[in-house]
């Protein structure tokens, strides 16, 4: 999938609203999308490990990599009802 549009088709999906920056060129998301394509190839297995809400995890998953992502959710965010 095309990296920018697995970015939109993830600001679509993310369940919290406002987590996810949409600049696209300018974050983040797409260091970590460059980084992960220049250096693994499609289909290569992830941990993220301290995935927090899982957004990039997912990200790299509309990629095509075999994710799995890992986090204790002791953030304070993740304690917001």
């Amino acid at each position: 999938m095309d990296p920018k549009e697995a970015f939109n088709q993830l600001l679509n999906e993310f369940p919290f609203d406002n987590y996810i920056e949409c600049e696209f060129l300018s974050n983040a998301y797409k260091t970590i999308m460059d980084t992960v394509c220049e250096n693994l190839p499609i289909n290569s297995k992830i941990l993220d490990f301290g995935c927090g809400p899982c957004d990039k995890t997912a990200l790299l998953q509309k990629l095509g990599y075999d994710c799995f992502g890992y986090d204790d959710l002791q953030d304070d965010w993740h304690k917001i009802k």
